[in-house]
């Protein structure tokens, strides 16, 4: 009887079970991990969404209004006199690029001056998965990630 090169059946059974073990070991970990990174990815955006309405009320010298819809988990940035002219629209629901499974918002509507000052302070609160995190922005414009 001849030898063939290859691996017997039982051989190729081991493996798929050893890895299979493996990956079942690692996918919690991993899908917690995926989670914190999509959160962190969101937490800039928005941060830099809030500073980008800002920088707009001032450079064209008319206010600018950050809506946050936390029904539809919307975070828009519009002109305030023409109600259509929207700069910036991040959508966090499960569909979107940054999938968020709850947002929440201090103000529902923060209006940005072009003096810098805006009407009120937002802390907008992000959470995927288990882990929150907040952003925060002052009246003079400070943005500021909290754990």
């Amino acid at each position: 009887m001849r030898v063939r090169p290859g691996f017997t059946l039982m051989e190729l059974l081991t493996v798929f079970v050893l890895v299979s073990a493996v990956l079942a070991m690692a996918f919690p970990r991993m899908s917690r991990n995926f989670a914190q990174m999509r959160l962190q990815r969101a937490v800039s955006v928005v941060s830099a969404d809030l500073r980008l309405a800002h920088s707009l009320a001032e450079r064209q010298r008319t206010p600018v209004t950050i809506v946050v819809d936390t029904a539809t988990r919307l975070v828009r940035i519009r002109d305030t006199g023409v109600s259509t002219r929207i700069y910036s629209e991040r959508r966090f629901d499960r569909n979107s690029e940054y999938p968020l499974t709850r947002l929440q918002a201090s103000q529902p509507t923060l209006v940005v001056y072009p003096n810098g000052l805006s009407s009120a302070d937002i802390n907008i609160i992000m959470t995927a998965g288990t882990r929150s995190r907040t952003v925060s922005m002052t009246r003079a414009g400070q943005v500021r990630v909290l754990p």
